[in-house]
């Protein structure tokens, strides 16, 4: 989420995973609306993840993140081993 602290005019991330809180290490002026994709990009660059979930913004710190699973790295994890008759011979 966006943390905003209107007294000083800025704004900064912070982790949505439950019980965290952790804030990205920099502050950025509310007011210009640049900052916003510099804040993003500051973001990805230390290590979060910023993503969009169905129209929703989700900011997660490093040590919250999960490490991607990809439909191939399961595929390739639970595939059936292949016949080798060279690696058979061998056995």
């Amino acid at each position: 989420m966006i943390y905003r602290d209107a007294e000083v005019g800025a704004m900064t991330l912070q982790c949505n995973s439950p019980g965290c809180g952790q804030l990205l290490d920099h502050d950025f002026d509310m007011d210009d609306p640049s900052q916003f994709q510099a804040m993003a990009g500051r973001a990805r660059r230390m290590g979060w993840a910023v993503e969009n979930d169905g129209g929703e913004w989700t900011h997660t710190c490093p040590d919250c993140r999960t490490p991607a699973v990809t439909l191939a790295s399961t595929k390739a994890l639970f595939a059936k081993p292949r016949y080798d008759p060279d690696i058979e011979d061998l056995l």
